[in-house]
Formats: structure tokens, C-alpha cells, sequence
């Protein structure tokens, strides 16, 4: 049910229809045109699935272009700061990072986990076989496979793990989690 006032009632974006979100600079290294040809895919299989676009770039034409000519309703909210981020994270029903190996970890999974939002992450991002692979097998797709991409998105919106999976992942990563085990790492450094 989507609620009057909510993100997805401020996009307009009925409560049966599902919603990627890609979020993040419009760059060619981050592959936000394989979303577009992904959320196509789940649409040619009478999926109800539309994007949501969270970032600004050289790919913003390119992607409203492709997302016009595969026809992909597509909600585009161009750059959100880190206090807009939340709102887009709740609206959605799946982050895709199809990233390439230049994406040195994804933060944006981090943040997406932390906001109890499913992710589906390319496998040659830094995070994937950390944080996407602890979620389950079903999270990581190879890299520039846009089939591949759908069929992840469509088992997280399927089957998304339960919120308490998503946490408890988030968790581990955290930058409590983080710090405590640099703590560990100098007391054992400092011992020796």
C-alpha cells in the first residue's frame, strides 16, 4: 500500500508496482544504462517494475534516451545529498549497483542495507563478495550481464531477505563494526 505522502506517493508510483533504484554519479564505469535494459527485461516478463534514478552525470541523456525507447517509466530525482539519500532507499524495493571493477566498495550498498533496502550488486564491485555474497548467492550477478541483472532483481523482489537479514549484514560493516575490529588489529600489533 503506498501511503499518501510517502516517497513513492510523492513519485507517483502505485503500491502493486515495484521499483529499482540506482543511485549514484551517471558515469560509464557505474553501467546505470544496464538497469534501463534489466528493468525492460522484468517488463517484457509483465513485471509491474519501473526505475528511480538518484545521481547526475554525463549518462543522464543516454539514460532517459534509452529508457524512453525500451519503455521504462522512469522517476528521476537527478543529485540527492546524503539527507535526501533515505527517502529514495524507502521508496525502493531493490538497489542495483551493476558497476564495473572501478567501483572500489559501493557505499551505496552499505547505506541501502542500513535503510533495510535489498541489494543486487555486480560482482566485480569492491563490496560484492563481502557484503552482497553474506546476503546470499542470489545478490551477485556477473558484471555487464543485464539477463543476469534481471534475474537477480527479479529474485529480490520476489524473495527479498527478510529485514533482519539486511540488518545483520548492515551491521557487520558498520563503522562501529569497522572501528572495533581496528582496535583488535592495534592491540594485537602493540602486543607483538
Amino acid at each position: 500500500m503506498t501511503t499518501p505522502g510517502s516517497p513513492r506517493a510523492r513519485l507517483g508510483v502505485s503500491a502493486n508496482t515495484r521499483l529499482i533504484l540506482f543511485a549514484g554519479k551517471l558515469l560509464a564505469f557505474k553501467r546505470p544504462l544496464d538497469v534501463v535494459e534489466a528493468v525492460a527485461r522484468l517488463r517484457g516478463e509483465a513485471q509491474a517494475v519501473e526505475l528511480l534514478v538518484a545521481g547526475a552525470g554525463p549518462l543522464e541523456g543516454a539514460l532517459r534516451k534509452k529508457a524512453a525507447a525500451l519503455g521504462v517509466p522512469l522517476h528521476f530525482l537527478g543529485f540527492c545529498n546524503q539527507s535526501q539519500m533515505p527517502a529514495a532507499y524507502a521508496a525502493a524495493d531493490a538497489l542495483a549497483l551493476p558497476s564495473n571493477g572501478q567501483e572500489t566498495w559501493g557505499l551505496v550498498v552499505n547505506e541501502a542495507l542500513a535503510s533495510g533496502c535489498p541489494v543486487v550488486v555486480a560482482q566485480s564491485v569492491g563490496c560484492a563478495p563481502d557484503i552482497a555474497a553474506r546476503i546470499g548467492k542470489e545478490a551477485v550477478f556477473a558484471t555487464a550481464d543485464t539477463a543476469a541483472l534481471a534475474a537477480a532483481l527479479l529474485t529480490a523482489l520476489r524473495a527479498p531477505p527478510s529485514k533482519q537479514r539486511l540488518s545483520e549484514v548492515s551491521r557487520a560493516f558498520s563503522l562501529e563494526a569497522a572501528a572495533t575490529g581496528i582496535e583488535m588489529a592495534a592491540r594485537k600489533v602493540i602486543v607483538h
